[in-house]
């Protein structure tokens, strides 16, 4: 009997054994999945959490050149080399244990590239009060090698023996504006905090003071910025008073002649959202990420935005490509800049200076760019123009917005005042467009209403429409998820005219006359809406085309769950084209009037013009609206400078002509 429960317990005890074995999981967890570096470098540490004891890394193969990591206790050490490169680098790091895998995410930004105007001074030698000399790491030379990766330190007995002094020489130096200093990425002793500057310039005995600085012991590099100019400037000597730990260490000294701007702190301007082909080749379109399939010499690229303080722009391009030495020219404010387009590193983008325009007065400004001569398939894939100088600041582009209503550009609206206590039964308008005012994409809407609009469209470069559309009180986009008791239904339709349903934009009846009308006429619009049976609402609408001198019936709807008459009467101009964004357009919109329930005519002078939100966040400003001789008018598109207060009131003069309507001819 004992023996029976001897082996039941071991049974149980290797039960439970294979139990725990079963749920006892992998774990691993990492402090961190995304890290970032500045083009400086340096070193990060992220703690590692496992219950399998030890854990395995590994660097992807393209970026063990410039990234390295490795096992510190329960944490990684991190550690990525400067980026001397004009592209973004990104790594992959492994780490895995136990059949689990985990993946670290490493970006360091590009090199910090300096306006043309700041040239780095080169250093002859010179010499320290105090260096550790035990090995070549720690000497005074390492101060300036340009590898941030080795540094300078006083001498590791010498704690507290403030101060300790650099001395640089440089070589043929006309003038010193700024100084950069770099201290190590591999930890904290040394780091400067506070300092004094002294020069000594050409015919001077000594050295004299020039300005006191505090680096604050920080780990992030300083840019010292110069009260005044030292001018033939021999030697420069940096006096350390504090640093962290009671040492003195740097990465690297840096000196400089120029104003100390960045292109670290510029505008870049998205060429995905800016941007059209203004010249057609066989290849070469605009994506979201900027210009692609770039490879016939024929197709300009053109690229706009607006500056609105007077200055200077430094322009650069970031692209990628995989061949060195393209040829572009890009082209704005009427010079012309050829530019050699480098193959930058793997998985990198490359920044390219293009040029600087001097003295940009305030307004839009346009950059073209057409390909010279290219090694590859493509001259390249550029993504962003990059733009530095005084003329940035408050610029106007599409950016946190929409690329595809950006590159639409902003819709402009003249809603007309009816006066109070008048029911409108009928609604006239009269559009003109300017010649050379229609492009492609353009819709000139006359009448519009609450429950849709009335107008003329340039389709194609072979097609124009007359356009009639009412939208079903039911609110969706697909048409087809109408149900029918909310469906708009077609009563009538004019010769020639064909009918459907629409969507995207609501959904509803929507009616169109294939006619190819022509810019400089005047075209006459009428539109009935009134009261129908069984809850429904009738809706009308006229087009008076003078090539023929007659009115001509486009369609009649009915609209279910509405009882009403004509009410919200406007006019707008928009493009729906994202290929003609760059084209202005233009209507004159006259002789508003509206015709009463009780049968008189009354004339609409007063009307207040708005717009879109492309147009209110300020993501485009070419657009406008008011009045003149003509009438009212609306533009939009192109990139001209001026621009109307949006909800501005506009009055136009009384022609006290009302309409002569043949109302028995109208079917």
């Amino acid at each position: 009997m004992n023996r029976i429960v001897n082996i039941l317990m071991v049974m149980i005890l290797l039960s439970g054994c294979k139990d725990d074995k079963v749920t006892s999981k992998t774990q691993l967890l990492i402090e961190k999945d995304q890290l970032e570096f500045s083009d400086a470098g340096g070193t990060q540490t992220l703690k590692v959490s496992t219950n399998q004891g030890n854990f395995d890394i590994y660097v992807d193969n393209n970026s063990k050149e410039w990234c390295n990591a490795k096992i510190v206790g329960d944490s990684l050490s991190i550690k990525t080399s400067k980026n001397e490169t004009e592209g973004i680098r990104k790594a992959t790091i492994s780490v895995s244990t136990g059949g689990k895998k985990e993946s670290i995410f490493v970006t360091q930004l590009q090199k910090t590239l300096v306006s043309p105007d700041n040239i780095k001074l080169t250093i002859s030698g010179g010499n320290a009060s105090s260096q550790e000399t035990a090995g070549e790491n720690n000497r005074f030379e390492k101060s300036y090698d340009g590898n941030l990766n080795s540094i300078w330190h006083s001498k590791w007995s010498e704690t507290n023996n403030f101060p300790f002094t650099l001395t640089y020489h440089l070589e043929n130096a006309d003038e010193l504006n700024y100084i950069v200093y770099y201290p190590r990425n591999d930890g904290y002793n040394g780091n400067f905090g506070k300092i004094e500057i002294q020069a000594l310039t050409e015919g001077a005995a000594d050295f004299v003071s020039v300005m006191e600085y505090d680096c604050g012991k920080k780990t992030t590099e300083s840019k010292i910025m110069l009260p005044r100019p030292v001018i033939k400037p021999k030697s420069i000597r940096i006096i350390i008073k504090s640093g962290e730990g009671g040492y003195a260490s740097c990465a690297e000294m840096e000196f400089y002649k120029g104003t100390g701007e960045d292109i670290g702190k510029s505008v870049e301007v998205p060429l995905g959202g800016n941007s059209y082909v203004s010249v057609k080749g066989r290849s070469g379109k605009i994506a979201d990420t900027g210009f692609t399939g770039w490879s016939d010499r024929v197709t300009v690229f053109s690229t706009f935005f607006k500056i609105n303080k007077e200055g200077n722009l430094d322009l650069y391009l970031k692209y990628r490509t995989d061949t060195n030495n393209n040829q572009i020219e890009v082209s704005c404010k009427g010079q012309k800049f050829q530019i050699t387009l480098l193959k930058p590193a793997n998985n990198t983008d490359g920044i390219a200076f293009i040029g600087r325009i001097d003295e940009c007065d305030p307004g839009y400004v346009q950059v073209d760019f057409k390909g010279i001569n290219k090694q590859g398939s493509v001259f390249a894939t550029p993504s962003a123009l990059i733009l530095k100088g005084s003329a940035t600041k408050d610029m106007n582009y599409v950016n946190d917005f929409s690329y595809y209503w950006g590159r639409r550009g902003p819709s402009v609206h003249m809603n007309y005042t009816i006066p109070s206590g008048t029911t409108t039964e009928w609604f006239y308008n009269e559009v003109t467009v300017p010649v050379d005012m229609d492009p492609i994409g353009s819709y000139f809407m006359s009448n519009g209403f609450n429950e849709g609009y009335f107008g003329i469209q340039v389709n194609s470069a072979t097609e124009r429409r007359v356009l009639f559309s009412v939208w079903s009180p039911y609110n969706t986009d697909d048409p087809s998820q109408i149900p029918e008791s909310k469906r708009v239904k077609l009563v009538k339709k004019g010769e020639g005219v064909r009918t459907g349903e629409f969507g995207n934009e609501g959904s509803g009846g929507q009616s169109y006359l294939i006619f190819n009308w022509r810019a400089g006429n005047t075209y006459k619009f009428l539109t009935r809406i009134r009261p129908s049976q069984n809850g429904y609402s009738e809706y009308t609408s006229y087009f008076f085309t003078p090539e023929t001198g007659k009115w001509r019936l486009i369609a009649q709807f009915l609209r279910p769950e509405t009882t009403t008459y004509y009410r919200g009467a406007y006019s707008f101009l928009e493009n729906f084209s994202t290929e003609t964004g760059y084209i202005t357009r233009k209507a004159y919109y006259s002789n508003q009037w509206v015709y009463t329930r009780e049968g008189n005519w009354v004339e609409i002078t007063k009307g207040k013009f708005t717009a879109d939100n492309t147009a209110r966040v300020g993501a485009r400003l070419d657009y406008k609206g008011g009045v003149d001789s003509s009438g009212f008018f609306l533009q939009n598109c192109g990139f001209f400078n001026d621009y109307t207060i949006i909800d501005s009131y506009f009055d136009r003069a009384k022609t006290n002509n009302p309409p002569n309507i043949p109302w028995n001819e109208l079917n």
